[in-house]
Formats: C-alpha cells, sequence, structure tokens
C-alpha cells in the first residue's frame, strides 16, 4: 500500500507499519544463475565444539546457501554476508566424524563442497598465568580451561632446578548459550628470576591425563617505574585489562564495521579465513583468548622489534606498542608502513658526552622536514625550515626529565637553533638505544596519526592518546577510559588536523 512519500510496509517478522519512501529501495535481485562458486577450502578439519570459517564467493555474485549434509557432525552455525554472493559460513564441530559443507546458488544446480572432519574435543581449551608479569617471591595462579567433560588438570612446571607438579579437580563452571566451560585453577610461587615452562593436562573421569596447552612465564625482579633493559618482556596484567576495556567483549562472532571482512569475537581477536576458533565465548574464555593471543603473537613481535634493533625499553613503553600492534597490526610499528614513527622510536639514542660548539656530533634530519626554532619549545620562533637529509652538527642536548621532550640545539649551514630530537639521528658508531630518550612530542605526533579507517575516528585518536600517555609518562591511570582525564590532551600533544576540535 502506497501514500507517497508513505509507504505500508510488513517485515519479514511481521510488524507492520509506514515508512518513508527515501528509506526504501525495491529489491532486485540478481537472476543469472552462478557460473561458479569458489569456496576458500575443500578439506577442513575442526576439533570438536570449535568453529572454522569458511568463505564463499558466486560467480557471477548471486545468492547463495549454505547446508550440512549431516547437522549432528557439523553445522553452519551462522553467516556473515559482505554482498551478494560473498559470504562467510562459520561451521561447529559438534561430534567427531566427517560430513559435508554445500554451497548453493539459488537455483540449486550450481553448488560447491568443503569436506569438514571433526575430531576430538581440544584436552585443554586455553591456559595461562593470572599474573602475566609475576615477580619471584610472588604467588599467583595458574589457570586452565576445558569443556565440561574434564574432572582434573595438572601443570607440569619446569624451569628451576626440577619439575614441580601440581593437580586440582576443583574448578568454577561458566556458561554462554550452548557452551559450558570449567575452570580449573592452582597455586603456585616462583622462587627465581627466570623462564619457567608450564605444559597442561586434562583428564575426565576414569580417563588418563591428555597432553593440552603449554606456556611460558618469564619471572624476573621488580623495576622502578622508568626502568628500561634490553630484556625481553611480557604484557602487563594491567595493559591487559586496558585492551579489554579498548575492544570490549564480543561474545559472537560478528563483521568488524571498521574493517569489513574481518570478524572478530572475544577481545578483538580477528578470525580469518579458514580458521578455527571458540565461538559463543565466556568472559573468563574471551580474556584467555586475549592473553594467549598477546603473548604468542603481538608480544612476540615487540619483543623482536626490540632485539632486532637493541632498545632498552621500559614495561610501559612495552606495553604501549603492544596495543598499539594489537588495534593496527605489526607492520606499523616497521618501515615503510609506519615509517615515521619507526624513525623516532631508532632516533632515541644516548647522547654522547661532552657535545658542544667546540665537539658538535653530526647528525641527519631523517625522518621529515622539521623547523629550526630560535628556542626549545614548541611556541618557539621559527628560524626555517630543513629539508629532510639534510646535515648538521649537534651541539647541545636538553632533556626534560618531566615533559619527556628531548631537544638538540644544531647548526645548519648558518643557522643555529633548536630541533626536536626525534627527527634527528645521530651518526655515531654503536648507538645505545634507550627509549625514555624518544622525544614524547615528536613520538605522539606520529602515533596520533593512526586515527583514521575512511574517515577520521574519534574513538581512535583517544586510543592514540592513552598509548602517548602510557608509553611517554608510564600513565596507566590516564590510558584507562574509566579515568575522565583519558580523553584530554593533559601532555599537550599536538593533535592532526582533522581532530583538533577532539582536543
Amino acid at each position: 500500500v502506497q501514500d507517497r512519500p508513505w509507504i505500508y510496509v510488513q517485515t519479514s517478522g511481521g510488524v507492520k507499519g509506514y515508512v518513508h519512501s527515501d528509506y526504501i529501495e525495491e529489491y532486485r535481485p540478481n537472476t543469472d544463475p552462478a557460473e561458479n562458486i569458489r569456496l576458500s577450502a575443500q578439506e577442513a578439519a575442526v576439533p570438536q565444539y570449535k568453529t572454522f570459517r569458511l568463505d564463499g564467493v558466486s560467480s557471477p555474485r548471486t545468492s547463495i546457501r549454505w547446508s550440512s549434509e549431516d547437522d549432528t557432525v557439523a553445522a553452519v552455525s551462522s553467516v556473515i554476508a559482505y554482498g551478494e554472493g560473498d559470504e562467510s559460513c562459520f561451521v561447529i564441530g559438534k561430534t567427531p566424524g566427517t560430513t559435508v559443507i554445500t554451497c548453493t546458488d539459488y537455483t540449486g544446480k550450481v553448488q560447491a563442497r568443503c569436506s569438514v572432519t571433526v575430531g576430538a574435543p581440544e584436552p585443554v581449551r586455553f591456559a595461562y598465568c593470572d599474573n602475566n608479569t609475576a615477580a619471584a617471591g610472588e604467588t599467583a595462579n595458574l589457570v586452565a580451561l576445558t569443556d565440561s567433560s574434564k574432572d582434573s588438570v595438572k601443570f607440569i612446571v619446569s624451569g628451576g632446578v626440577q619439575q614441580t607438579a601440581l593437580e586440582s579437580d576443583s574448578y568454577c563452571t561458566e556458561q554462554r548459550g550452548g557452551n559450558t566451560v570449567r575452570i580449573f585453577q592452582c597455586p603456585i610461587r616462583f622462587s627465581g628470576n627466570r623462564e619457567y615452562r608450564v605444559q597442561v593436562y586434562s583428564a575426565g573421569k576414569n580417563e588418563p591425563y591428555m597432553e593440552g596447552e603449554s606456556f611460558s612465564v618469564p619471572v624476573g625482579p621488580a623495576e622502578p617505574k622508568d626502568s628500561t633493559t634490553y630484556g625481553n618482556r611480557q604484557t602487563s596484567n594491567a595493559m591487559i585489562e586496558l585492551i579489554m576495556d579498548y575492544e570490549d567483549y564480543v561474545p559472537v562472532i560478528r563483521d568488524d564495521s571498521a574493517a569489513p571482512k574481518h570478524p572478530t569475537v572475544g577481545y578483538g581477536f580477528v578470525v580469518n579465513t579458514n580458521t578455527a576458533f571458540y565461538d559463543s565465548l565466556t568472559r573468563t574464555e574471551a580474556r584467555a583468548m586475549l592473553v594467549e593471543t598477546i603473548n604468542s603473537y603481538y608480544g612476540e613481535a615487540v619483543n623482536q622489534f626490540r632485539s632486532e634493533h637493541q632498545l632498552k625499553m621500559s614495561q610501559s613503553q612495552f606495553d604501549a606498542l603492544v596495543s598499539f600492534n594489537y588495534n593496527l597490526g605489526t607492520a606499523y610499528m616497521e618501515y615503510p608502513s609506519g615509517r615515521y614513527l619507526f624513525e623516532t622510536i631508532l632516533n632515541a639514542v644516548i647522547p654522547p658526552s661532552g657535545i658542544s660548539a667546540a665537539n658538535p656530533c653530526s647528525a641527519t634530519l631523517n625522518v621529515k622536514d622539521a623547523d629550526l626554532l630560535e628556542t626549545p619549545n614548541k611556541s618557539g620562533k621559527v628560524v626555517r625550515k630543513i629539508q629532510v637529509n639534510s646535515k648538521v652538527q649537534v651541539t647541545a642536548v636538553k632533556r626534560d626529565a618531566q615533559t619527556k621532550e628531548t631537544w638538540y640545539l644544531v647548526k645548519a649551514g648558518k643557522d643555529t637553533g633548536w630541533m626536536r630530537a626525534g627527527n634527528i639521528h645521530l651518526d655515531i658508531p654503536s648507538p645505545v638505544r634507550d627509549l625514555n630518550y624518544v622525544d614524547s612530542m615528536t613520538f605522539a605526533t606520529y602515533l596520533l596519526a593512526y586515527h583514521h579507517t575512511d574517515v577520521c575516528e574519534p574513538g581512535l585518536l583517544y586510543r592514540r592518546l592513552r598509548e602517548a600517555k602510557l608509553f611517554n609518562h608510564g600513565d596507566y591511570a590516564q590510558a584507562s577510559p574509566s579515568n575522565p582525564y583519558s580523553t584530554k590532551n593533559t601532555y599537550g600533544y599536538l593533535y592532526p588536523d582533522c581532530m583538533k576540535a577532539y582536543e
């Protein structure tokens, strides 16, 4: 019924009412049958209770349907459509066996098939230490998550003089939809500063223990807040909690509106094509998956970056880089994707002692064109702009321990003035790279640049702002979204032009 510009409609759920014609478009499905359908895999193996992402694309694009030959073995749990004939099908393994998932065009004549074999359930779904940066002498808990068929777990801890075996048949239960999880814990006190390896086993009633997950616990001495070292690190519990706040809890797989075709689950875990994962996650499962993902991949990526470039790094600097990488991917910490940020980090060196006008240090402006200023502050009068790759002479260093700003007094041709150290590479042999010598303002400027998708995003800007506060000042308080100052530019960083309204 039409009474333009209003149209009387009925939804598929039976709701009736008027909708303005500006919001209505006649659906005209593609009536050409598909010539072929391409699947991302022809065979797949998935443990019982896990879900597998299978992608299908029809050519030409026309509607497609998914089905399982035996829903008791593996069933289609959900589908995400990115456009007509372009979908991800999520197949859950229900009982051990083999079945076929079929993708069919609307005529039923063009089909593609994937054989799915469901194996035994994993003995342990997730395992971790609840203190991710434990210190010697502290008590922590080893945690293991299993399905509802397991009645006990065993942790074998190695790294000391002898192995330690810890067992538990006590658990608590969490449920989400049809998913039931058992959570086991064993307390432990780590005696020395070393890396401990933990192997986890589980057993059902009247069953032998089966080997499951394993993980490492690096135990070290307590450190001062700004202490930088060459050693590998793990993400702090404080940073894990912050990432959980940044990402939000997504229990069931859904597409990412900011990055289509990158569906996520848990706390920002991206499910790639042909990947098996746990869906319908409880909160403890989601946290456990986040800890496992960060420790095994993103934390390792930051450790590799630190080791490759011989960087002295503090815990808060490590945490901030892990958060940045988890949000955007590891490529943005490297050249050329993250060139400006990358060069600024590598420019953070301890200057040679005794630099003066009589004993200058040769240097190169290696990041981008930068201003030469009369005074070492952001409001200083500009002497002139120096072009990138220009050679200069550094004759003095000014470092503010409170603001974390580092300035070089440089001679460029006939002119002398101050430049931010973050843009300048000191041409010295065997430099000692210490991230406490990063110029906070240069670093923040290049970090804040990663604040957009297709458009400028205030949410991304605020996450970058929090990471800058954490990296430069170890400010975990203002890095928390619950802190009223977390969205305030309390350190006076330079905002991107398109985001100055949010400063």
